[in-house]
């Protein structure tokens, strides 16, 4: 689950159940950002699939390559945004600067 900031004003001395309120469907922030893959697809290749959307590719194109439907790519795209959103309001910017690699490689690979 992630959270993020709502309300309103000055959030100086604010406690943390004041100013949050909870994303449905990211990991809890209590407990590790989880780096398995989602349905096949690990991080560095969802970055890469990314990559080749963000580069006009035609999508039926793009996903029958990495052997997904648009309803699994949905799952996967969600899944590993979250992650990502987590990792990085936690400042855990590992897990950014893997998949940021991976898609800037793409995007030279391609011409992007």
């Amino acid at each position: 689950m992630v959270v993020v900031a709502v309300g309103r004003g000055n959030y100086h001395g604010a406690s943390m159940s004041e100013s949050v309120r909870a994303i449905p469907g990211a990991p809890p922030l209590d407990q590790p950002v989880p780096r398995d893959p989602v349905l096949e697809v690990s991080l560095e290749a969802y970055a890469r699939t990314s990559a080749r959307l963000a580069s006009k590719q035609p999508r039926k194109q793009v996903l029958d390559a990495a052997k997904l439907d648009e309803r699994a790519w949905l799952t996967v795209e969600k899944t590993w945004l979250l992650r990502l959103a987590v990792a990085a309001m936690r400042r855990e910017m590992d897990l950014v600067e893997v998949y940021d690699r991976a898609f800037l490689d793409e995007k030279r690979a391609t011409g992007g």
